[in-house]
């Protein structure tokens, strides 16, 4: 991809922390947004293992009415994949940012799955 998805204004999304505890006080998860080529965004996937869930739809919640300028690839706007790491730490406002996606990604079908494995960093990464 040329041009990676971008928010098409400069606010950004606010994730609302949930009332709910965290073991160990905080949480982290890796998320995938999958956008279309006109900027709207499809799905916001997270691994359920990672969060109890009203963290997971926290994270959801924050991203799927967001508009972005869609990806660009020769001068095309494309469908694209976001990769996000989210953090909760308690007390504190969640904090989360933007990874790079694996080249190639456009020449994929997209699933769930996959979406989520090629967001996910590898053990080796870590």
């Amino acid at each position: 991809m040329d041009e990676a998805p971008s928010f098409r204004t400069a606010s950004s999304a606010v994730i609302q922390h949930p009332d709910d505890s965290l073991p160990d006080g905080q949480g982290q998860a890796t998320a995938a947004l999958l956008i279309n080529a006109q900027g709207n965004v499809d799905a916001v996937l997270v691994s359920a293992e990672q969060l109890p869930r009203r963290f997971v739809r926290a994270i959801q919640k924050a991203f799927e009415a967001q508009s972005f300028q869609p990806g660009r690839m020769g001068g095309q706007e494309q469908a694209a994949r976001l990769c996000l790491t989210v953090q909760f730490q308690e007390g504190e406002p969640p904090r989360w940012e933007f990874r790079p996606s694996p080249a190639g990604w456009a020449d994929r079908v997209v699933t769930a799955e996959n979406a989520l494995a090629s967001c996910t960093p590898s053990a080796s990464a870590r």
